[in-house]
């Protein structure tokens, strides 16, 4: 019993991950998206491309500077989110564990921090994305609301 209730389990989480609606279920984070913070702009911005999504964040403070850009791509039967860090040969990814209309939910247990990483959807021009893991000893979460610009 215990082994068929893990190999459900190991199918429902495969399922998730190669979800074959991605592109159209996702297709809300395509835009300009912008928060404040004590005088600083960030924004993130998502394009939706032939074979998945490309983006960037930026701060706004005096000058723009970009601190990182991403690629939402399949990979084999895979969803991978890659972020790369400007100015460095530094690259990230986390796997697709699962999607629908209002969420994005992407995971790397295997990195430092974070570990998951969520796109929510409130509402048609607001979202929170989500960082969360454990840094060390530490649980750590942080929500970021962006408004659509």
């Amino acid at each position: 019993m215990k082994y068929l209730f893990t190999l459900f389990t190991g199918m429902l989480l495969l399922s998730c991950s190669s979800n074959t609606h991605f592109l159209e279920d996702a297709s809300w984070l395509d835009g300009n998206w912008k928060r404040e913070y004590n005088g600083v702009i960030q924004m993130e911005k998502w394009s939706k491309t032939e074979n998945g999504f490309s983006g960037e964040n930026l701060f706004v403070s005096g000058d723009t500077n970009v601190m990182n850009t991403y690629q939402i791509q399949k990979e084999g039967d895979r969803w991978t989110f890659t972020k790369s860090v400007a100015e460095t040969d530094m690259q990230f990814s986390f796997a697709l564990f699962s999607s629908n209309t209002d969420s994005i939910v992407f995971k790397n247990v295997e990195n430092i921090w974070p570990q998951t990483i969520i796109y929510k959807k409130l509402s048609q021009n607001k979202m929170d994305l989500i960082v969360k893991g454990q840094d060390g000893t530490m649980q750590k979460n942080a929500a970021l609301t962006f408004i659509r610009d």
